[in-house]
């Protein structure tokens, strides 16, 4: 059998990680978490269906409900969304996880939600695309580098239009964390296959994740505008730190955590009275306690952590920047909920494995109110 030549097999794998194949592969992991793990997510995703459909009854109309990053639909109450809005509208770049999330719903409601893969920004795809085209055009990674910071400098929001129909609820949950990483991680991973080198060794990387920030946040709010009717709402909510980082952990941060977190351990049976925190956190994830307690001794210890140093969390999302950016678009939001996703539990405290998710609904400036006001909803702890 005739063999390829390496720069030959080179090309076809670098051809092979389209963007919309490494969108799909993004989501297949995700649907590959373990069963056990994901029994540790429930209290996210009951409460962001409850504060969905809160944004659903603040919305005047029913004719359009469209989830952005729809993905398989796991914290979106996606069959009372179909039967309260005439069409639902599914947009994310990964085709697979959205038939998984449509062939749940019961027959008769299947017909009444659509499936668009495309990209939920106006630009992500198209850098994608630009920047594998300069890693599979130069010679080096240097050249990589340089022909990276030409595409980043000209890069602006609106390369390509949203094509979202006027929609009288939108739905970003999750997304907003995510919008700069994906380019940025496809990026690298385009280095390492070609040229075994990361896309942090590049001088100028924080200058060049930093303005994609930027650009990610204002086209984020730009494309909800601009879908969102006048009487309409958006449910938004983000990741918007990670953590707790291990390594910055010093012995008067843990005993400050220890202090704080075991008399709830003692009261939920989890340690003893004279044992330490660390040799009890070690007990969880084993199923010796039942799910509920170990999710409320979890969410103990992170905000424990949180509490006595937030720079144990790594900033996802910047609050201030995405704010402004919202009221620069024309929308306000009543105060937000925040609850935590317990994403990874059995990697806690070791490794960073607890999401803080804040949730608003945001509202177009003058709208007249729809369905209950904010301070008529619960408030989730």
């Amino acid at each position: 059998m005739r063999r390829l030549a390496p720069v030959c097999l080179l090309a076809l794998h670098l051809a092979a990680q389209t963007p919309e194949e490494y969108f799909h592969s993004a989501g297949a992991g995700f649907r590959a978490t373990p069963e056990e793990e994901r029994l540790f997510w429930r209290p996210h995703v009951e409460r962001s269906r409850a504060r969905i459909l809160e944004a659903a009854a603040a919305a005047q109309g029913r004719s359009v409900a469209t989830v952005l990053g729809a993905g398989v639909c796991t914290e979106i109450p996606l069959e009372e969304l179909a039967r309260r809005f005439d069409r639902v509208l599914l947009v994310d770049m990964d085709g697979a996880s959205m038939v998984e999330a449509v062939e749940r719903l019961p027959l008769e409601l299947r017909s009444k939600v659509d499936i668009r893969v495309a990209d939920i920004t106006t630009f992500a795809a198209v850098l994608m695309r630009r920047l594998r085209r300069a890693v599979e055009e130069s010679a080096d990674a240097a050249e990589a580098f340089e022909r990276f910071g030409s595409i980043l400098a000209s890069l602006e929001p609106g390369l390509l239009p949203a094509r979202l129909p006027p929609s009288d609820l939108i739905v970003s949950s999750l997304v907003l964390s995510t919008l700069h990483r994906y380019p940025l991680s496809y990026a690298d991973r385009l280095l390492r296959t070609r040229f075994g080198v990361r896309l942090r060794s590049w001088p100028g990387y924080e200058d060049a994740r930093r303005r994609l920030i930027r650009l990610a946040l204002r086209d984020h709010f730009q494309l909800l505008r601009s879908a969102c009717r006048p009487d309409g709402a958006v449910y938004l909510a983000a990741t918007v730190t990670r953590g707790p980082a291990y390594w910055q952990f010093g012995e008067e941060l843990a005993r400050k955590v220890e202090r704080e977190v075991l008399p709830a351990f003692r009261r939920l049976g989890i340690a003893g009275d004279d044992e330490p925190l660390a040799l009890a956190v070690g007990k969880l994830c084993h199923a010796r306690y039942g799910v509920e307690r170990e999710i409320e001794a979890f969410e103990r210890l992170l905000a424990a952590y949180e509490a006595a140093s937030p720079d144990t969390f790594e900033t996802m999302v910047d609050v201030d920047a995405a704010r402004a950016e919202w009221r620069r678009a024309g929308f306000e939001a009543a105060p937000p909920q925040k609850w935590w996703w317990i994403e990874y539990p059995c990697s806690i405290p070791h490794s960073p494995g607890g999401f803080r998710v804040l949730s608003w609904i945001l509202r177009p400036a003058g709208a007249t109110p729809g369905g209950p006001s904010e301070s008529m909803l619960p408030k989730w702890p």
